[in-house]
């Protein structure tokens, strides 16, 4: 996408093409996707992503975050780097950056960088887990917790890795409310290819593992 001092039509007809070729591509594309049965069967397989709806909704309900010309992005479980792609066109972020431990679904992620040109900060994509990285300097951060919320509220030493060095004020969008979180916190439709079309988002004060109950 060509750079514009300002957001104007012809910027939007480049933004609205983009989103195009983005969410052209699948997750199924490609041999390095084909899950066996039984690997699918015990969870590996499985993916779930947010539509191209839900993630302007994401943006416009938090538009004055994501205005934020000095903010980061953290996308924590990437996937294939829709969403975090989707941010890097939309937003003027200074960073967006994706963390998926799936090296198949990471390696989607970089193939898809290679398909579209962006304005701004071009989105990174880490090939890791997300549990292992500083987050400190996230103003907005996406963790789907579909896949972790049973784990994380059995070992709720897990959310104190996870959000240790976050500081007040970052934006947390969830798939299922952190208890352990304390801030402000709101409903929002995240519609997603799941099924699910609601989350949360929080703005984070501090967390305290006493809330688990």
């Amino acid at each position: 996408m060509e750079k514009y001092e300002t957001w104007n039509w012809e910027q939007q007809q480049q933004y609205e093409n983009d989103l195009d070729i983005l969410y052209s591509h699948s997750v199924q594309e490609g041999l390095e996707n084909n899950y066996s049965e039984d690997v699918a069967t015990n969870g590996v397989g499985r993916y779930s992503e947010l539509t191209r709806n839900g993630v302007e909704n994401m943006i416009l309900v938090l538009r004055k975050y994501f205005e934020n010309d000095n903010g980061v992005f953290y996308d924590l479980g990437s996937g294939t780097g829709k969403l975090a792609t989707h941010v890097a066109l939309g937003t003027n972020m200074s960073k967006v950056c994706g963390y998926e431990y799936d090296p198949i679904r990471y390696k989607k992620s970089i193939k898809l960088l290679e398909s579209i040109d962006f304005p701004n900060a071009k989105p990174k994509f880490i090939n890791g887990n997300f549990f292992d990285y500083d987050l400190s300097d996230a103003t907005i951060i996406y963790f789907d917790n579909t896949m972790f919320y049973d784990y994380m509220q059995q070992n709720p030493l897990s959310y104190e890795i996870l959000l240790s060095n976050v500081k007040q004020n970052t934006v947390i969008v969830t798939k299922y409310q952190i208890p352990c979180i304390n801030g402000i916190t709101k409903q929002i439709k995240l519609q997603s290819s799941s099924g699910r079309h609601h989350g949360f988002y929080t703005i984070f004060e501090s967390f305290s593992l006493d809330n688990n109950g």
